[in-house]
């Protein structure tokens, strides 16, 4: 099994100097890479050196080092365990991503975090979007496989055009149209499909009732969202293990929402973290 986390962690420059609130998100990383034996890990907003999460988890007995990026200047981390081979393909500002090799099993691993919808205009993510998707078409074809995983922060949820439209992400909730039909063509143009179960975890029937909670002033305002959002070709989804996509509100002895049931974001993080596992021999 490759277990996989993603974690906004709000380690921002306004925090970083807070050295305990640090090394509180270090420590809750820990417990969830021993609860989950998670092998890479994604973080989003963590303003904060590697090397002391690393040198954590190499006390439970695990090796992970870091995944560089080209220009360092990415809003997004990638940490995997020093078993797993990997290179750089293509980055921004606002993604990475890294063509994994687990024993000769490759799958391209894009973590993203889009501009914030709270700084920004719809059509500023669009082009974040555009070019992330450019992106990974390049990479395919570079590595020569359609073996994709998308994770991250999408400042979208699931049913938004950014990650539904067929001229950004195309990701849609049936897993069974991705593997038939894998692509689709409209006006002369054939583009992939791809699957996004995070549909699975909306509404009130699931707990947490998303990743990311907020109460702004705004007209259109849904207080739960899942902008933290896993997505996958269809190459994948056979080694996709369905049971094990979750919104951790805790590990251990550490809660990650408050009282209310909402991200602790004075304790954590305003972002709950998001753990899948691939199943290695079917990559």
């Amino acid at each position: 099994m490759v277990g996989i986390l993603f974690w906004n962690t709000c380690i921002t420059n306004k925090s970083k100097t807070d050295t305990q609130h640090i090394s509180r998100i270090e420590d809750a990383i820990v417990n969830i890479v021993q609860e989950t034996d998670c092998d890479i890990i994604v973080l989003a907003e963590f303003n904060s050196p590697i090397t002391g999460l690393c040198n954590k988890l190499s006390l439970i007995g695990r090796d992970f080092r870091e995944r560089k990026s080209i220009a360092g200047n990415a809003r997004v981390k990638i940490l995997a365990d020093n078993r797993i081979l990997s290179e750089i393909i293509r980055e921004s500002r606002y993604y990475i991503i890294h063509n994994f090799n687990l024993t000769g099993y490759h799958f391209l691993l894009g973590g993203v975090h889009f501009p914030s919808k709270l700084c920004t205009e719809p059509k500023d993510v669009e082009v974040v979007g555009s070019d992330f998707i450019c992106a990974t078409k390049e990479s395919e074809r570079e590595t020569k496989h359609e073996k994709v995983i998308m994770i991250g922060d999408f400042n979208a949820n699931p049913f938004e055009p950014i990650i539904t439209d067929f001229g950004y992400l195309h990701a849609i909730f049936d897993s069974s149209t991705v593997e038939q039909a894998r692509s689709r063509e409209l006006f002369g143009i054939k583009k992939q499909i791809f699957y996004n179960p995070m549909w699975n975890l909306l509404g009130d029937a699931n707990y947490p009732k998303g990743s990311y909670y907020s109460n702004s002033g705004k007209a259109s305002k849904l207080f739960w969202n899942i902008f933290d959002q896993v997505i996958i070709s269809a190459d994948i989804i056979k080694a996709y293990k369905k049971d094990s996509l979750k919104i951790l509100t805790g590990v251990g002895d550490k809660c990650f929402v408050n009282k209310n049931g909402k991200p602790d974001e004075i304790l954590y993080s305003d972002h709950l973290p998001l753990f899948f596992a691939l199943q290695e021999d079917l990559l």
